[in-house]
């Protein structure tokens, strides 16, 4: 427990290299900590090392007794956009669904996910989910607005586009917009 401790404290202070030395040591002590898996794939993820992040969550996720699956789930399927392994990442998002319907992030992760892959009907669908648990953010209109216009759907998409404007109107989503059209 003490390696943990002193591995989150080490990254809390910016020493990364001291952090990865008390993970591995707590890792070598007990390599079945599924909690203490999920941190060093975190940590993996944050800095950039994402393919050994996924072997990480993976051990973490592979526990029928781990308690966090929600949550490291989630955190997997972000780390996975970033390499980005997109069907990974749906995999890991649809997990995070499966044990919550209602996770707002795994819903716009996934509309994301699709977006990114050209499978514009699938991206419409899970933002019309999303749109039921959650307020639309500024991300979340740009999205909804860019997956309406490649589906065609143009009065649609006019009117994420004037959400987005009205409600976020100094945000980067508003300037990219502002690009886009």
């Amino acid at each position: 427990m003490a390696r943990w401790t002193y591995a989150v404290l080490q990254e809390n202070l910016n020493q990364s290299e001291a952090a990865e030395y008390y993970y591995k040591e707590a890792l070598k002590i007990n390599p079945k900590d599924s909690s203490g898996q999920q941190s060093y794939a975190s940590f993996l993820c944050r800095h950039g090392r994402y393919k050994e992040a996924d072997v990480h969550f993976s051990e973490t996720l592979a526990d029928p007794l781990f308690r966090k699956r929600e949550a490291a789930s989630l955190t997997a399927g972000v780390c996975a956009m970033e390499i980005p392994d997109y069907q990974s990442a749906q995999k890991y998002f649809s997990e995070v669904i499966r044990l919550n319907s209602k996770n707002r992030m795994a819903l716009y992760q996934l509309a994301k996910s699709y977006f990114l892959q050209h499978n514009y009907a699938a991206a419409q669908s899970y933002m019309r989910d999303f749109e039921e648990v959650s307020e639309h953010t500024a991300q979340s209109l740009l999205l909804a607005y860019r997956t309406e216009r490649r589906l065609g759907n143009n009065r649609i998409a006019q009117s994420y586009a004037k959400l987005l404007s009205k409600q976020f109107p100094g945000s980067k989503e508003a300037e990219q917009l502002a690009r886009l059209n």
